[in-house]
């Protein structure tokens, strides 16, 4: 999904050692409108997670931390694009959701044992909410990190200090499959809504398949930085194996049906 043809494939040495059945990656068009749609995807996540959890604050009160499981499929009627979908997951506030980098520990570790049982499918295993109309077939590209902590305080400081929820800040980290890093940051009304994204990878611009103005990153930049970097150290792990986990998933499957067409050619 890079400028050099790279494929959907998280790290190209990993590719002689999985039964990855996904086509080769799309062009840099098609790349940079994916980006683009994963930023959208995510940012409206974080405005929706601000407001859950600003609702719920008194009652059943939220994590700041959530997670979305990045998917695409073709769009119908436009075979030279791919549409993102998302299946997410809120947590409750509680001792397994207070610490974020523990927390991603402990989901990779939940997902890397419970694939040595067999496929699971990460909308329905993992997840508490899927898009509409996300096909069987989607496949997934990457994981978004919707947080209610921002370099000005935590979500805990922050809605003690905001009257209203439109002021309620958010930050996004997404990785892709194609080694991708994105880091957004979302301010409340009372900063005008400000969105600023740095990215490793282009998002393109308005003349290109561009939607957002952004900010070139160096990945050593991004994973050096003390606010980000144990978050996606583990962010890459999780990736790595969310990637795998949907492969089998795939695999599972179209064996299941070949299985299946053999089956009904000898009745």
């Amino acid at each position: 999904m890079t400028s050099t043809g790279q494929t959907w494939e998280p790290y190209q040495h990993q590719a002689a050692h999985a039964a990855h059945t996904q086509p080769a990656g799309p062009d840099p068009a098609v790349a940079i409108d994916v980006r683009n749609q994963a930023v959208g995807r995510m940012r409206w996540m974080n405005v929706k997670h601000a407001q859950h959890a600003w609702d719920q604050r008194y009652s059943d009160p939220l994590a700041p931390y959530g997670l979305a499981f990045l998917f695409v499929q073709p769009t119908p009627g436009r075979a030279e694009r791919l549409s993102v979908k998302a299946a997410t997951k809120l947590w409750l506030a509680g001792l397994e959701a207070q610490h974020l980098p523990r927390l991603l520990f402990g989901l990779n570790e939940h997902v890397g044992k419970r694939m040595q049982t067999g496929p699971l499918d990460l909308r329905t295993d993992l997840a508490n909410r899927v898009d509409d109309s996300m096909a069987d077939s989607a496949y997934y590209i990457g994981v978004g990190l919707s947080s209610l902590d921002t370099h000005t305080g935590v979500w805990e400081q922050a809605r003690e200090q905001v009257e209203n929820v439109a002021d309620v800040p958010g930050r996004v980290l997404i990785v892709l499959t194609d080694q991708t890093t994105i880091v957004c940051e979302r301010r409340g009304l009372n900063e005008y809504n400000a969105f600023q994204i740095h990215s490793t990878h282009s998002l393109g611009d308005v003349f290109a398949h561009g939607v957002y103005r952004w900010g070139w990153s160096q990945p050593e930049q991004l994973r050096t930085d003390p606010a980000h970097a144990e978050v996606l150290h583990w962010l890459d792990t999780l990736n790595l194996t969310l990637w795998q986990a949907d492969n089998a998933r795939l695999v599972a499957t179209r064996a299941a049906a070949r299985s299946q067409r053999r089956g009904d050619r000898g009745r």
